[in-house]
């Protein structure tokens, strides 16, 4: 064919295509997607999914009951391991959520499916639980994954507020930003290989009343169970190395908590407002601790283990129950506001290694009435024992070289300060 008339062909061909009506190009394009759909094994829910580059799957919807009148009502899954012989690895994003997305849209009746779902097992092909995969499914109650999923993602199981357990062995390496927030579980359980819990992972879990992270938990992220108001009891015992800002703030109930050895960092405000906590052991590994980590906190008693060198700043503020405090000898700074308004703190012995008692440090602690400082302290900052006013006298050491503006005003009682 000489190349005129191949050229003339190719055009033709084209001005056809450009003729085809919009539903026969749609339809084109249908035919060479990579969204398929399926059966389960049991031929009693279907599925839409796509084919991953190294041939699994990953369920993009769940579509529902292949018959209604043969579905349990309301609907027990069991994600399948194989569609259509393709190994199920993931779950995509809102996947089986019952929640409106703009990236994930959904019709009424998808939509639907996911206020139907009670019970989930997630089996062990799956590595990959995407953001918002059960998001709102108000009535699951019962959640089992069989363990390999390497990842939990965001807003993954958010606002399921009728799963009232969960315990998570396994693999995963990340529970995702609010991945189980506004649940409504009663206690947590992990033994799990998780490196991090991301940002309100667990936030206003109301109903949560015990905590226990006894796996290879290191980081727990900012808010990760803020308004866990029912929250009583805190056992961090793994290896869990830091407490991100906020993560317990306003755990108004909770009473006990116990900190993993291999603590290093307390972010700021950490467990602010945890009214009722009666009493916290600061392991000696912590080097970082965020102001204002336990800021109104109900604690009656603090001891800080051999190794730590800083208190925080502000970090007992307005701890007005405190009464009892023990200082490590490895302690060399009190920082700014550390104590200030512990009303109720009578005796304070500072440790010899001691250099700095920052601005404010034991400022309006009211019912002071001794303070031993020894021979070290160089500086004493400004407002240091401002409103100490049950404290009747202090001896300086011969190393104090720098008195702060009004450290000692408004001490109504002080008759004398002994300076050797």
């Amino acid at each position: 064919m000489k190349p005129k008339r191949l050229i003339s062909l190719l055009v033709a061909v084209c001005m056809m295509i450009t003729m085809l009506p919009l539903s026969a190009v749609t339809a084109f394009a249908a035919d060479t997607s990579t969204v398929h759909e399926a059966n389960d094994g049991d031929g009693i829910y279907k599925y839409a999914y796509k084919e991953n580059e190294d041939g699994t799957a990953t369920i993009t919807d769940f579509l529902g009951p292949v018959d209604s009148t043969k579905a349990p009502d309301p609907y027990t899954i069991t994600v399948p391991t194989k569609l259509d012989g393709r190994k199920v690895t993931g779950l995509g994003e809102s996947s089986f959520s019952g929640i409106y997305s703009s990236d994930h849209q959904k019709d009424s009746t998808l939509l639907s499916f996911c206020n139907q779902i009670q019970s989930v097992t997630i089996p062990e092909s799956v590595t990959s639980i995407g953001k918002s995969a059960f998001e709102h499914c108000s009535k699951l109650d019962s959640l089992t994954i069989k363990g390999v999923a390497t990842s939990i993602g965001a807003y993954a199981f958010a606002s399921c507020t009728s799963l009232t357990s969960l315990s998570l062995v396994g693999n995963f390496q990340t529970i995702g930003e609010q991945a189980f927030a506004y649940c409504g579980m009663t206690s947590l359980t992990t033994d799990a290989d998780i490196t991090s819990i991301g940002e309100y992972a667990f936030s206003h879990c109301t109903s949560l009343t015990s905590l226990s992270l006894t796996g290879s938990v290191q980081t727990i992220g900012y808010q990760a169970f803020a308004c866990c108001t029912s929250l009583t009891s805190l056992s961090l015992t793994g290896d869990i190395q830091k407490i991100g800002d906020y993560a317990f703030g306003y755990c108004s109930s909770l009473y006990t908590a116990t900190l993993s050895k291999n603590l290093t960092s307390i972010g700021t405000y950490a467990f602010e407002y945890c009214t009722s906590l009666n009493s916290i052991e600061i392991p000696g590994k912590v080097t970082e601790i965020g102001d204002y980590a336990f800021i109104d906190a109900g604690l009656t008693s603090v001891t800080i283990d051999e190794g730590v060198k800083s208190t925080g700043a502000y970090m007992f503020y307005k701890c007005g129950n405190l009464t009892t405090v023990t200082l490590p000898e490895s302690l060399t700074t009190i920082a700014d506001g550390s104590f200030a308004f512990c009303s109720n703190l009578g005796h304070v012995k500072i440790p010899a290694r001691v250099t700095c008692i920052g601005d404010g440090a034991f400022s309006n602690c009211t019912s002071l009435s001794d303070i031993t400082l020894q021979d070290g302290v160089k500086t004493i900052g400004a407002d240091a024992f401002f409103y100490c006013r049950e404290l009747t006298s202090i001896t300086l050491p011969g190393s104090v070289t720098d008195i702060g503006k009004e450290a000692f005003y408004y001490c109504d009682e002080l008759a004398s300060i002994t300076i050797p």
